[in-house]
């Protein structure tokens, strides 16, 4: 049986992802409305791979969000499990600015085709974050010297010492 804390959470979870397909389902129909209704003529190919491309972010940001917060019920029922939170940061928090900055690019492609380019954020960002959070530590870490370096003298030893008991105690004022 579930705790007031699950079914809380799966409340949330429930009106943050009607949020996030109301947010795909206006976007998707303006775009497809003025772009293929409206602005027929002027409509190309490139138009088709733009909702193909938007289409495919949208399903795979929503897809990973609602698996995150699908549910866990035992077999007579009853919420076990009330799923993921989506209002916790990390990875859930970067596919709902996938999902905000899909239908920004989508919206503002109606008003110029230059908002195409604001799409490149993202795979930007994702090299951004490999290289600070994967790369970065490994490439630029301090190098371990040989022990055929020089070696620390006894005054050098005894000097270092005592700044670490000065860093380690306690001020009280």
């Amino acid at each position: 049986m579930a705790k007031a804390g699950a079914k809380k959470r799966l409340e949330e979870n429930a009106k943050r992802l009607t949020l996030l397909r109301t947010v795909v389902a206006v976007a998707s129909a303006l775009y497809l409305i003025i772009t293929f209704g409206v602005y027929h003529k002027y409509s190309s190919s490139l138009a088709w791979l733009g909702l193909l491309a938007t289409s495919a972010a949208y399903a795979f940001a929503y897809g990973a969000l609602s698996a995150f917060a699908r549910p866990v019920h035992d077999e007579s029922g009853a919420l076990v499990d009330g799923g993921g939170d989506l209002n916790l940061g990390g990875v859930t928090s970067y596919y709902h600015d996938l999902i905000y900055l899909t239908a920004a690019v989508q919206l503002g492609s109606l008003i110029t085709r230059h908002a195409w380019w604001l799409i490149t954020v993202i795979p930007l960002f994702a090299l951004y974050q490999v290289w600070v959070n994967v790369l970065q530590p490994y490439v630029c870490a301090p190098r371990i010297q040989d022990s055929g370096g020089q070696q620390e003298t006894a005054v050098e030893r005894k000097k270092r010492e005592k700044q670490e008991r000065k860093s380690n105690r306690v001020r009280s004022r």
